[in-house]
Order: C-alpha cells, then structure tokens, then sequence
C-alpha cells in the first residue's frame, strides 16, 4: 500500500512511512514470540530429563558391564593360581575329573582319562582281601594291572603316600603308574609282569606234567626280591616299609627277575588286614601294628617286620611248602624243629634232591632265612646285609644260568642297580 493510505497517524512507523521504529519493533517482535516460546521450554525440559534417562541408563549398563568382567577376570586368576598350586604339590600331570582325579606319573601311557581305562577289555586276574585285580589291555595295545580298592582311608591321608609310591624307580619294584581316588573309587595302575607270581611258581600245579623250579633260578629270586625290598627300605631316606609281604606279591618279570608288587598298599587301608597270617611277625600279631607310621621309630619297626615276612618267603622257596600248615602249625616252627632236631635235608623241597651238589648253598640260605626270623626285630638284619649275603652265595657257587631247565628266561637285567645303603 502507499504511504499516503496511512497520512494523518503521527506515530505510525517503518514502511511504507519515513519514519523508523527501532524500539517499536523490538517491543512488538517480543510481544509475537512470547506464547510460542513457552511451548518451547515446556517441550526443551521434557527432552532433558529423557536425555538424562538415557545417560543413567547407559551409565548403569557400563558399570554392570565393568562389574562383571572385574568378577570373571578375579575368578579365573583365582583358579588358575590353585591350578598351579596343585601342579606344584605334586609335580605330575594332573587330569581334573568331574568327580575325582586321575594322578599319573613317569611311565603312564595308553590311556588319558579314567573313562578310557574303565572301558577298555579287562580279564579278572583275582580277588583278596583288599579288592579286585584286573588285567586291562588298553587301545593302544598297552596293557595294564589294574587294582580296584575296596576300603581305603580318607584321600587326604592317602595321598601323599601314593605320590611317594609313584616315585620309586627299581627294576624290583613294580611301578605304580598311575592312581585315581574319587568319593566312592580307587583305582591303582601298575606294570604287567607276565609271567605270574612267586607263590604260583612254588606251589601250582604241583602234579604229573609239572616243570620244577631248578635250584638257579630259587636262589635268583630270592637275591631279585631281596633286592627290591632293600631299595624300597632305603629309598631317599624316607624310611619306607612294605607292610604286608607275601609270595603271592612277588611278581617276575620278562627276564626272570623278582618284583616286589602292592607296595604300601595295606597302609591305604582303614583297618589292618587280618588275610595271611603266616607271614606276620610276633610282634606285628601281639600289637596288629599295621597303621600309617607316625615317626621314624615306628617305622624302622615295620621295616623290621619286612625283614620277618620274607624269612617266611625264603622258608617258602627252601620248602615248596605253604606258610602255614595244618591246624596250628606254621612252616616257620615246622622248620625250627626239624633244624633243632638236625633232620635238615628233610627241611628241602623234594623237588630239589637232584641238585644235592648245591646243599652248601641250600644251608646258607636257610641259615638267611633263620636270620630274618628271629623273635626280637632288633636282632634281624637290615635288608641290604640280606640281599648282599644271598649275592655271595650265588657269586660263591658260580653256576648262574648252568644246568638250569627253568620256563623262566634268565637273562640278567639290563638296567643298572640304584645305590642304596646296607648299613
């Protein structure tokens, strides 16, 4: 529109009209935005506090985020140190089992988990007083003893001794491989010998159609056993004992050698065994000592009664006689009396008449045997003297390996013999 449509309003400003209205305008600008500028704070506090919200949120989801990982982080250094600790206690390969463990140790091959061992094909080789034996051949064609426990003591009380156990090394010693001790399962893994025990070598299939034990080979495993026996009685210094020795856990080996088998086993037991008797020496029967030794007194004491249990064995090979006789009456008495009443070639197995040559050797190691049975335990020789004596009496007679038809091979060992002490 013109300027002149506005003529005649003094105080009218801005255009068309020459006059300006700075401040005018301002006013009016203010007075047009005011309603819609309220609106915009209402809605600007809204999106605030949303902004907010989501800050808060995002803050809460970071730190339950951090939290966690902190928390995971903690646990697993937490088991990984355990880890290490128990590596370190034992100094052997460990396989963490859902509700045992299996513990291997130098040697143990064939099998990983006790799931493999348990179902490979297995032969039962005999049941005795401590539990049942089998002979498991594994996939890998490696074959295994496998011994199931049936009682045995807490596994904190059994531990450190299988682990002391599956450190001796001895080529008279059957080695213990491996062991897994769960709540209700114990499960010992050793070498397999194959050719039997010494009991079963002495005393089986005594008929037509048997092979004699020749004079030689007796008086090797006799020497082998002694041997083993004195290692495992010096072995570093620990003052370690058998507890429970028999001919039946001599076993021998591929060259013909005595192992001594079971080492320490009845010390796993909760209550001493009262299964062969015959072996036990006076003072193990007065007192049934048989428990876990608590010091080294103690166990110089089970050593000696090591010592009494193989006299037994000795009178066993001498004989071909079972250790305990009719009744009442022992082999060891039985011998005593007939040595006493000087009727000794009667106190021989018959079936060593035909090597009357050697009875000097027969006597000395029936003087041996006498030796180790004596009644006070102070008296017995220590195992090291034993194994020396019965070495010279085969080196003395020089007739290792002559005139012998024995089904045994009798290739010495090639391994070398440990030091050990025989004082």
């Amino acid at each position: 529109m013109p300027a002149s449509s506005f003529a005649g309003n003094k105080h009218l400003c801005g255009r068309p009209l020459p006059l300006a209205c700075l401040n005018k305008t301002a006013e009016n600008e203010s007075e047009q935005i005011r309603v819609p500028n309220g609106r915009r704070k209402k809605t600007s506090d809204r999106m605030v506090l949303v902004i907010i919200g989501i800050d808060v949120a995002m803050a809460l989801a970071i730190a339950g985020i951090v939290t966690c990982s902190i928390t995971c982080y903690w646990k697993k250094r937490r088991r990984s140190r355990e880890r290490k600790r128990e590596l370190k206690r034992y100094d052997y390969g460990v396989e963490r089992e859902e509700e045992g463990e299996l513990v291997c140790f130098e040697g143990c091959k064939g099998f990983a988990k006790v799931d493999e061992l348990l179902k490979a094909s297995a032969e039962m080789l005999g049941k005795g007083s401590v539990g049942t034996t089998y002979k498991v051949l594994l996939d890998g064609g490696d074959v295994v003893v496998v011994k199931r426990v049936r009682e045995w003591r807490r596994k904190k009380e059994i531990h450190g001794l299988l682990r002391e156990i599956g450190g001796l090394r001895h080529f008279n010693i059957v080695s213990l491989r491996a062991f897994y001790c769960s709540k209700d399962e114990l499960l010992l893994v050793y070498d397999f010998l194959p050719n039997g025990s010494l009991h079963s070598l002495l005393h089986g299939d005594r008929g037509p159609g048997r092979t004699p034990l020749d004079w030689t080979t007796r008086l090797k495993l006799a020497s082998s056993a002694a041997q083993g026996l004195a290692f495992l009685h010096s072995y570093n210094k620990s003052k370690l004992f058998h507890g429970h020795l028999t001919s039946s856990n001599i076993i021998v080996d591929h060259s013909g050698n005595a192992c001594i088998a079971d080492t320490g086993l009845h010390q796993l037991l909760p209550a001493p065994s009262s299964s062969n008797n015959a072996y036990k020496s006076p003072e193990q029967m007065h007192n049934n000592t048989t428990t876990t030794p608590t010091n080294k007194q103690q166990r110089k004491f089970l050593q000696k009664c090591d010592v009494y249990s193989f006299g037994v064995i000795l009178l066993e090979i001498l004989t071909g006689k079972m250790p305990a006789g009719e009744g009442e009456t022992s082999l060891v008495k039985w011998v005593q009396r007939v040595v006493r009443e000087e009727w000794t070639w009667e106190v021989f197995d018959f079936e060593l008449l035909r090597y009357k040559e050697m009875e000097g050797e027969m006597m000395a190691l029936l003087n041996v045997a006498l030796l180790c049975l004596t009644t006070v335990p102070s008296d017995r020789p220590k195992m090291g003297m034993v194994h020396k004596i019965i070495e010279d009496v085969r080196m003395k007679g020089g007739r290792e390996g002559r005139g012998s038809n024995s089904p045994l091979n009798s290739t010495p060992p090639s391994e070398s013999t440990p030091n050990y002490t025989s004082s």
